[in-house]
């Protein structure tokens, strides 16, 4: 069965969309001197609380070594610190210091206002709709047997 066009053409508005997401929030981000991916750990501690290393990289889909390089340099930068993990004596909670929750409450609101500049008249039918068509596109290629 051929593949309708459109698909592609969707697919393919979806990956200039990341790489056109990616350079906004670098530049927007860019005094904040945190990474996309140091950007996504303080948002992840944010979201679910302190969390070790391991379970923020299982989340992630990265390695746990690729996970403790980034957190080792949010600890240099004094975004995030280890505690004390009542389950478990040899491996650390990380979680945000007050600075690392400023710094991404900074870069938060900036990506508000970006969107807000780029998406706010949009209808929000459109939008919720367009949400659950990429949720069901992901979900099916997450799935996938390929």
């Amino acid at each position: 069965m051929a593949v309708d066009r459109g698909w592609h053409g969707l697919l393919r508005e979806v990956a200039l969309l990341a790489k056109a997401m990616e350079k906004a929030t670098e530049k927007i981000h860019k005094d904040t001197g945190l990474t996309g991916a140091q950007r996504r750990i303080l948002r992840q501690l944010t979201k679910i609380g302190p969390a070790t290393v391991s379970d923020m990289a299982r989340e992630n889909g990265l390695s746990r070594q690729s996970q403790q390089n980034l957190v080792n340099e949010l600890l240099k930068k004094e975004m995030v610190r280890q505690e004390d993990n009542p389950r478990h004596g040899k491996s650390y909670l990380i979680t945000y210091t007050e600075t690392g929750k400023a710094a991404f409450d900074k870069a938060r609101d900036e990506e508000d206002r970006l969107i807000e500049e780029v998406l706010g008249s949009a209808d929000e039918d459109r939008v919720e709709k367009s949400i659950h068509l990429l949720k069901e596109v992901r979900a099916a290629l997450e799935g996938s047997r390929i």
